[in-house]
């Protein structure tokens, strides 16, 4: 139609000029959302708090569903549960019982010596690992 109209030469209104002028008078939308919310805001202050507690008895989620939409959308967020520098689970397991067996062992001794200990035992068992490899390859691959 609009089309056909451009074709004809025809434009529907000049540029500010309504084609319903009796229609609604600009800015009367926004005086009923001005007037809702200001309505909302008295009912709120004499039953908001009561009503809120109703809807946690009778219908959690209704309100869980009205909190969530209130809620502004850059406060959602992205919570994962991660270990301390993000270790899996198995390998903060494994952390876990290493820090228990320090402590257990340790007595009060200081961590720098225990620790450079618990060092060298794992270099002198990798080693002889890597010295079975060496001595016996074909064995080794066997397995």
């Amino acid at each position: 139609m609009k089309k056909q109209n451009q074709q004809r030469g025809l434009r529907p209104w000049k540029p500010g000029q309504s084609g319903n002028p009796a229609g609604r008078p600009i800015g009367a939308r926004q005086k009923i959302s001005e007037q809702l919310l200001a309505d909302l805001a008295v009912v709120w202050e004499q039953q908001g708090e009561s009503v809120l507690r109703r809807l946690a008895l009778e219908d959690p989620c209704k309100l869980a569903t009205i909190a969530y939409g209130l809620l502004p959308r850059d406060v959602f967020i992205s919570i994962e549960q991660r270990a301390p520098g993000n270790l899996e689970p198995d390998e903060s397991a494994i952390l876990r019982r290493v820090i228990d067996l320090i402590q257990v062992n340790a007595k009060g001794a200081e961590l720098g010596p225990v620790l450079e200990t618990i060092e060298n035992a794992l270099r002198a068992d990798q080693a002889k690992m890597i010295e079975q490899l060496v001595a016996n390859p074909v064995a080794n691959e066997a397995q």
